[in-house]
């Protein structure tokens, strides 16, 4: 069975709810979850889960978590030879007036201005739900440009 050979190294989640403060949430081979959730209601929030092999710290200066508008866990992988990676779970909310496409870019421009100064690697995991854009067209030219920009490796769910 594949499961019994591989593990991701990252598995990358969101709707965590209150995942940051339940110990049940375990998975074998991996740290604790490392989790943003908000304090709202019990929907919502992103999560990372670090294979146990891997050395990492979160990025506190990098992570941004303004419920229901950017919600982000990043962490920076850290590597003895080679540059660091930084990896990252965002999520974009779909719920007007809160879900607004300006706000969310800027941020994420933000946050990859600095990784880009630093010149690390890095990956994000993203759900960024495909209601929240009229125009799918709009949205992957938009997924295109940011990754053309910062010479990104991404994975988009839907």
């Amino acid at each position: 069975m594949l499961s019994d050979t591989f593990s991701f190294d990252f598995i990358g989640v969101s709707e965590v709810f209150r995942a940051d403060s339940d110990p049940r949430l375990t998975l074998p081979g991996y740290h604790s979850i490392v989790a943003r959730c908000r304090d709202d209601g019990g929907r919502g929030g992103v999560g990372l889960f670090v294979k146990d092999t891997v050395k990492f710290k979160i990025r506190e200066d990098l992570n941004v978590f303004t419920p229901h508008v950017f919600e982000s866990i990043i962490t920076e992988v850290l590597h003895p030879t080679e540059k660091n990676t930084i990896v990252g779970m965002i999520y974009r909310t779909k719920t007007q007036p809160r879900a607004d496409v300006d706000i969310f870019a800027s941020t994420l421009f933000d946050i990859m201005d600095i990784v880009n100064s630093e010149e690390k690697n890095i990956v994000y995991y993203w759900e960024m739900s495909t209601s929240t854009y009229l125009n799918l067209e709009l949205m992957v030219k938009q997924m295109i440009m940011l990754m053309a920009y910062f010479h990104m490796v991404t994975y988009q769910l839907f």
